[in-house]
């Protein structure tokens, strides 16, 4: 009897065990397919952690920031940085840059700061213009007149987009009549870099230096042209309601066929193409590129890695998701990215250098924490009135 009471006990013993790890693993697998449902990310980086004054206040330190980094001539410098040791950098002055940095600041004009701010840097950047060869437009060089490196490269079509736009956006008349371009395009309508003739004869070699070939895309006019350069001078072009039928085709094969990084041999970075596609689409007046957003979006999605990031360059995290947020994508990918970004800011309210685009021939890149700064402050102010909304 007591046997038999002794194995009755041992298997209830062993049941109660295996209902016990029964249950166990009920909750586990449920709580993974809930984990699978719902994403991780939705938990662990939902918009309630993400609190409206933690945006203010990462802005508020961003301005901070701005104001101590503006040179007392009103002007942001880019750094030259080595690839090897990135804090080794020379700072460049810069009218370009400067127009970048500004570019976003309208939106944070509550603030009486940056009202100064932007004053003082158009003043820079006008004190730097110069008049195109046929006199009809006003250039600027990424090295100001009174850089020590003024003069090693002549004024690009790309930063005379980026200031004739921040310019124009800001009400400041200048020189801006967009036909002074209009020489230096290729048979298919595309526009090439420099105001040099010289400087453009050679930029089919410049290509294929950075890996291209004209094998790669579907129009041999394609070989030679930077891909990120036409689309800013799109921009700018819509943005005056100029006609830019040619820059729309080409810009629009080169998302719908992926031929990115190839397309851009000056700046590499296809997340940096999706930002300023994006932002001409949504905000510029380039309604011709509508049709490429939708894409951009799946691939940006895509492409995310584990960790919410999309790249160690950190400036392409911002690119990213600043498309994302400019086609009005909302998603728990936007709610990590904007997490991550609030975490890399520094003690002097600022974000770190980042790489804007390498150097062709040297191992050196250009950057600017003025510009990863501004860059993060209007993807936290992006998100804030989606959230907003």
């Amino acid at each position: 009897m007591e046997i038999l009471y002794g194995h009755r006990r041992s298997i209830m013993y062993i049941s109660r065990k295996f209902l016990f790890t029964v249950v166990v693993l009920i909750i586990i697998i449920g709580a993974w397919f809930f984990l699978k449902n719902t994403g991780n990310s939705t938990i662990l980086y939902g918009p309630q952690t993400i609190a409206g004054k933690d945006l203010d206040s990462a802005i508020a330190r961003g301005i901070d920031f701005l104001v101590e980094q503006q040179r007392f001539d009103g002007g942001f410098d880019i750094q030259l940085c080595d690839t090897t040791e990135p804090e080794r950098c020379d700072p460049i002055r810069s009218a370009v840059n400067t127009a970048g940095v500004i570019a976003h600041l309208d939106a944070f004009d509550d603030d009486p700061r940056i009202s100064l701010i932007i004053k003082r840097a158009i003043a820079f950047i006008k004190a730097d213009m110069q008049l195109s060869p046929d006199g009809k437009h006003g250039v600027w060089n990424l090295f100001a007149q009174k850089d020590i490196k003024y003069g090693r490269i002549p004024a690009d079509i790309d930063g005379i987009a980026l200031v004739s736009f921040v310019l124009g956006k800001y009400g400041e008349g200048f020189p801006g009549d967009v036909t002074a371009f209009d020489i230096y395009r290729n048979p298919s309508g595309l526009y090439l870099n420099w105001i040099s003739e010289e400087w453009n004869q050679t930029e089919q070699d410049r290509h294929a230096f950075a890996g291209g070939s004209v094998q790669q895309f579907p129009n041999p006019d394609y070989f030679g042209v930077d891909c990120v350069v036409n689309t800013d001078v799109l921009s700018y072009f819509s943005s005056v309601q100029e006609e830019t039928e040619p820059l729309c085709t080409y810009i629009n094969e080169v998302i719908e066929k992926r031929l990115y990084p190839e397309c851009s041999f000056y700046y590499r970075n296809p997340y940096l193409l999706f930002s300023v596609v994006t932002n001409a689409a949504t905000n510029r007046g380039a309604a011709c590129l509508e049709q490429s957003v939708d894409p951009i979006v799946q691939e940006i999605i895509s492409t995310v890695r584990s960790d919410g990031t999309w790249s160690e360059n950190f400036l392409s995290n911002i690119f990213a998701v600043s498309a994302l947020l400019q086609a009005g994508y909302t998603g728990t990918e936007v709610d990590r990215a904007v997490e991550y970004i609030l975490s890399e800011q520094q003690e002097d309210g600022g974000w770190k250098n980042a790489t804007i685009f390498p150097d062709l021939y040297n191992p050196v890149f250009y950057g600017s924490p003025e510009i990863t700064t501004t860059g993060a402050m209007y993807v936290l102010d992006l998100y804030r009135n989606a959230k907003d909304n």
